[in-house]
């Protein structure tokens, strides 16, 4: 199970599961678990949190990261561009030698979270 922080549950609810797609299990008294495939996200309000979005906190493994970066930004999503690696229009970032593609988003309560496609080359 994964945990992510939040200040405001109501703020966060229909991005997890309108946005990223995932079925919400249960929404508690203090948290909101959303099923994952095999997994469950355990989405729990902290008092006094302050959420940089200078790490990621989430991230998912996807098959066509265009294609995911595409549907997410038709749903509002806007992808967050760094200088340390060069990006596309779209906001994927390539890292060099065949590395990873990776686009960085936020969450309402400003987690980071991103998407990868594993090696894209040699």
């Amino acid at each position: 199970m994964g945990f992510i922080p939040v200040t405001d549950l109501d703020a966060v609810e229909g991005f997890y599961s309108d946005v990223l797609g995932f079925p919400l299990e249960r929404r508690e008294p203090g948290a909101l678990v959303y099923r994952m495939g095999d997994h469950l996200l355990r989405v729990v309000p902290v008092e006094g949190i302050e959420v940089s979005g200078r790490f990621t906190q989430l991230g998912w493994f996807v098959d066509d990261i265009a294609s995911t970066v595409s549907d997410l930004a038709s749903k509002g999503v806007e992808f967050r561009r760094f200088d340390f690696i060069p990006s596309d229009e779209a906001g994927v970032h390539t890292f060099p030698g065949g590395g990873d593609l990776v686009a960085w988003f936020e969450d309402p309560a400003g987690n980071l979270l991103s998407v990868t496609k594993a090696g894209h080359g040699a």
